[in-house]
């Protein structure tokens, strides 16, 4: 799939925000600290990268789901605080990954 440079960016940027929910030094605010959901959020997740590969908006059909479901709250922040969060956080941080190697 091909990215332009802005969502390439981004969602290296989003990398970076993951990285740091899996060595469990930032959290997780939803769309409140998600760079593509403040790019692309109130257009209907269009031009959001995750989005043209998934055909979905609010990242359905990813693992973020599966993160926010492990998390056991029921609203922001969520945390990386156990194995189950751990393993959802690396998850998603894989698949934003894939979507970055499709690049190149």
């Amino acid at each position: 799939m091909l990215y332009n440079k802005k969502q390439s960016d981004l969602l290296k940027e989003s990398i970076i925000k993951w990285e740091g929910i899996v060595n469990r030094t930032k959290v997780d605010r939803g769309t409140k600290n998600c760079v593509l959901c403040k790019k692309y959020y109130d257009n209907d997740c269009k031009g959001c990268p995750i989005y043209e590969f998934t055909d979905f908006t609010d990242c359905y059909d990813t693992p973020y789901w599966d993160w926010v479901d492990s998390t056991d709250v029921e609203d922001i922040p969520y945390e990386n605080t156990n194995d189950k969060t751990q393993k959802a956080a690396e998850d998603e941080l894989e698949f934003l990954k894939s979507l970055l190697e499709d690049l190149t």
